[in-house]
């Protein structure tokens, strides 16, 4: 997870995690771990996240899928 990469797209488009967690429909708790990598993104919270940021296909994959496969 690209936490800071994150946190720019949120920037760019004005949005705080209260804002992102309110409208993907995720507690700011549960937020909060996803971005620490305390628990695993769910399929359906990156694709709403993608949707309310503007994401690229890129975009999603270099900020929820950072970890090389080995």
């Amino acid at each position: 997870m690209n936490v800071r990469k994150l946190l720019a797209k949120m920037a760019e488009n004005g949005i705080t995690r209260t804002i992102l967690s309110n409208k993907a429909g995720i507690c700011i708790r549960t937020l909060r771990e996803r971005m620490r990598g305390e628990s695993e993104w769910k399929q359906s919270e990156i694709l709403r996240i993608a949707s309310i940021l503007n994401l690229s296909p890129q975009d999603i994959v270099d900020i929820f899928f950072t970890q090389l496969v080995s």
